[in-house]
């Protein structure tokens, strides 16, 4: 506790005097963070105030010889080791945040735990090169002061943290609750919320997470204790993560661009955010899990956007849950699903490469869901499966008028385009090295599309199937197989099948 009392004090001196740097090469010390400080009448703990606080228009200097560890301690959550609250004008540059991880006695397990560094309510601030490590909480925390409904509100803004390395802190290396204007870049994020024999990872296991603070009130309105808004994460590199690199729980206008990712990213109540020009390579511990999964629902979830992603490896890369979002030029590679779709509407799905020799895989699939006013077109499919596998969807009464346009594909392997217990999908204007198989659906109509098949009936129409269109298409067959062009089972009533118009080789 001394030391803790002697180096803010330090600090707060050398400013007095004038001075705007301070540094510090070798030192190796503890610092106890978690008792109350205060001589006045006020007792109450506020981790911000008792972490080892910088002052404004001030900048620390701190090399690889500078470890400060924050006291083993038995606290709750939110204790911190250092923290710039209600200040601006600050620069952290180097230096060891070194934790309580394997010493803290946990009480609430999946809560508790101390952070190594807390950005509370303060301006124009910059972390560079800081390595924390061993946070039993976690590493870094931006949040703002009081209530953004609050006059006296004070959010934490034009934060800028770059080439920090955030390692094997329990529960997340990094949480934004409060704040705008933030850039996140070329950092690097290592082994996140992964449990040692120590301590287990705690709840989260991010590497980054955006969660703000918010609530309907009694009549249904949106009441914002906190707000997390224009956020940028670049150029950062994570691996290890217990369950992701980012997630977007409540934020608004994040972009994730150009990170190299091992793991996956969540969005869940987010609106005016872009998933871009990523590069996600599957590891052991995450290859039967999406790349992307963006979702959420309610009205404030809207304009969000995934393009320009390479994605390698997944169970599935992309997962696109709810409405209102632009899948495209992502470049998706043996995964066992390039994209699913589930309770979705209201987006577009174009531009994409979506290649895989794994046996099963599939290019898109609408499975045991609803999907309407989606457009899906200009994407490049080679799978070994199924090209489309759109199957037991739109079946409910409220779905009837449901339409899926697909158009302007190219289907580039003999995999199936596959329709089964379907409804309302318009398959138009494609170029298919895949047969065409619709099986007990309706509504379906395969317009214009120039069709190879190699391993079976061109448009293949089975079960009792109603109200299906085949025509204008130009079919090809092998020479000399018993294959059909249209082939109509007997199961379906030939008065169900409008058959006109198709060219067949």
């Amino acid at each position: 506790l001394r030391n803790r009392n002697i180096l803010e004090d330090m600090f707060l001196r050398t400013k007095s005097m004038g001075a705007t740097t301070f540094s510090i090469d070798k030192m190796d010390a503890y610092f106890e963070v978690t008792k109350v400080t205060s001589t006045t009448s006020n007792q109450n703990w506020y981790p911000s105030v008792e972490a080892i606080n910088i002052p404004s228009d001030f900048n620390l200097v701190m090399t690889d010889n500078t470890i400060l560890r924050l006291q083993p301690n038995s606290r709750g959550n939110s204790g911190v080791l250092m923290a710039v609250r209600d200040v601006s004008n600050v620069t952290v540059t180097g230096g060891v945040l070194y934790g309580d991880r394997n010493e803290h006695v946990y009480n609430n397990v999946g809560e508790d735990g101390q952070l190594l560094f807390m950005i509370h309510g303060a301006q124009n601030i910059v972390l560079d090169g800081i390595k924390m490590t061993m946070g039993s909480a976690g590493g870094l925390n931006i949040n703002g002061l009081n209530f953004s409904y609050q006059p006296d509100y004070n959010p934490s803004f034009n934060i800028l943290v770059k080439n920090c390395v955030f390692d094997n802190n329990r529960r997340m290396n990094t949480s934004i609750t409060d704040g705008y204007n933030i850039i996140i870049e070329n950092n690097t994020y290592l082994n996140a919320g992964q449990p040692n024999a120590f301590s287990e990872g705690g709840n989260v296991g991010y590497a980054i997470n955006i969660e703000a603070l918010r609530a309907r009130d009694a009549n249904g309105d949106l009441l914002l204790y906190e707000r997390a808004y224009d956020i940028t994460i670049r150029n950062n590199m994570e691996r290890g993560s217990r369950i992701g690199a980012v997630v977007i729980t409540i934020g608004e206008n994040v972009t994730i661009e150009n990170n190299d990712f091992e793991s996956k990213v969540n969005t869940s109540f987010t609106s005016g955010s872009k998933i871009r020009n990523n590069t996600f390579t599957a590891s052991a511990n995450s290859a039967n899990v999406p790349a992307i999964a963006v979702g959420g629902t309610g009205d404030t979830v809207f304009n969000n956007e995934v393009s320009g992603n390479t994605i390698t490896g997944y169970g599935v890369a992309i997962a696109a849950y709810y409405r209102d979002l632009r899948i495209f030029d992502n470049i998706i590679s043996d995964c066992g699903t390039g994209i699913q779709l589930k309770s979705f509407s209201d987006s577009e799905i174009f531009n994409n490469t979506i290649t895989s020799t794994q046996t099963g895989s599939k290019g898109i699939m609408a499975h045991i869901t609803d999907v309407n006013n989606v457009n899906i077109y200009q994407n490049k499919i080679a799978v070994k499966t199924d090209m489309l596998y759109f199957v037991n969807l739109n079946l409910d009464l409220l779905q009837e008028n449901n339409q899926v346009n697909v158009y302007e594909n190219r289907f580039n392997t003999a995999a199936a385009v596959t329709f089964s217990r379907a409804n309302g999908v318009v398959f138009k204007n494609n170029t298919s090295s895949s047969r065409i198989q619709i099986a007990n659906s309706s509504k379906i109509k395969v317009v214009s599309n120039e069709i190879n098949s190699t391993n079976g009936h061109g448009i293949a129409i089975s079960g009792e199937s109603f109200n299906i269109e085949a025509s204008g298409n130009t079919i090809s067959l092998p020479t000399g197989s018993t294959y059909q062009c249209v082939y109509i089972a007997n199961t379906t009533n030939i008065n169900q099948v409008l058959n006109q118009g198709n060219s067949c080789n």
